[in-house]
């Protein structure tokens, strides 16, 4: 049971294993020594690379210049949409209203708030809203804290927003809420 190999191995088979170390030497050596991102455009030839070595889906439409993409065929037409209101004719009537509230001069480091709010009319809803100060010139201590729709179930039925001053003299804070008649 103690003969294990007594053979020498034959020539072919030390061929072989000498042109397995080299092959997979010089793959390891490429691996180890080409840094990452160390290859770019300068050091490709032209032709270089082609169709098959680029992955699938990999490259954008600015990866092509200008007219080199075709446009596909033009798609299907969509269904109608939903008719407008009866006897609009697609028209629709915009109203803004409004609301302002004094708030008073604020004393050295103080800050002095008001709130206001607008609704709209009966058969109107809201789609947009704001605020405005009546002497602002780009004054960073007049400030819009908050800014909101109010209503309920996604229907917008009015404006609400706190302004706050922060100078030495009283300003006038607006609140709009944009409405279109139904």
């Amino acid at each position: 049971m103690r003969r294990i190999f007594r053979r020498r191995p034959s020539p072919a088979f030390v061929v072989a294993c000498v042109a397995l170390v080299v092959a997979l030497s010089g793959t390891g050596y490429a691996a180890l020594s080409v840094p990452r991102n160390s290859v770019g455009t300068v050091q490709l030839r032209t032709g270089a690379v082609t169709s098959l070595k680029v992955r699938n889906h990999s490259l954008k439409r600015i990866d092509f210049k200008s007219g080199a993409l075709l446009r596909g065929p033009r798609g299907f037409r969509g269904p109608a949409g939903p008719t407008g209101p009866a006897g609009s004719g697609g028209a629709v009537t915009l109203v803004a209203h409004s609301t302002s509230v004094s708030v008073p001069a604020a004393a050295a480091g103080q800050f002095v708030t008001r709130v206001a709010e607008t609704s709209c009319a009966s058969g109107e809803k809201g789609i947009a809203g704001g605020t405005n100060w009546s002497n602002d010139t780009d004054n960073k201590a007049l400030t819009t804290v908050y800014s909101r729709p109010v209503g309920s179930g996604g229907t917008v039925t009015g404006w609400r927003a706190r302004g706050g001053n922060g100078t030495s003299a009283a300003a006038t804070f607006s609140v709009v809420v944009l409405c279109a008649k139904t």
